[in-house]
């Protein structure tokens, strides 16, 4: 998956650098925004494959991203990765049910993460051909000699 885009979301601009140095190995076309509020319009311009999303950040924190993220029909369906230095477990089952795919502690282990960024976009493209498979069976053409036909069934 050596063209996939993933955005990182986090208001720390050293570890922004740090986490595209460490993923620059495994050739992703990286993105970063150093808001939340930033983080929210590149996801909906960019429609990467995964959201890597910091929970504490000033004005928007990371549960409020993932809120507007999974309320806009554009995001609704991106897989995000929580890095965080925040870990305890009520904090970790709210995430979790909050519809995050992973959550990694700060700091981390470098290889783990790649794992698990590996892991988080293979579930993604799985989750896009299912996507792709469902609006297609919606769609239906019809024709003759003189006219095409096509319908949507919602």
């Amino acid at each position: 998956m050596a063209s996939a885009i993933i955005l990182i979301i986090d208001d720390e601009p050293v570890t922004l650098k740090l986490l595209e140095e460490q993923l620059a190995p495994m050739r992703f076309r990286i993105f970063t925004s150093l808001s939340g509020k930033q983080g929210i319009e590149t996801a909906k311009s960019l429609n990467p494959n995964l959201i890597i999303l910091d929970l504490k950040m000033p004005q928007m924190d990371g549960f409020q991203v993932l809120k507007y993220l999974r309320e806009d029909d554009i995001t609704r369906d991106i897989p995000v990765m929580m890095l965080t230095s925040v870990k305890d477990r009520d904090t970790v089952i709210k995430a979790m049910k909050s519809g995050i795919i992973d959550y990694s502690v700060k700091p981390y282990d470098v290889d783990a993460l790649r794992n698990k960024i590996k892991a988080a976009l293979r579930y993604s493209e799985l989750k896009r051909r299912e996507l792709a498979e469902e609006r297609s069976e919606r769609i239906f053409t019809s024709r003759d000699d003189e006219m095409i036909i096509i319908s949507f069934r919602s």
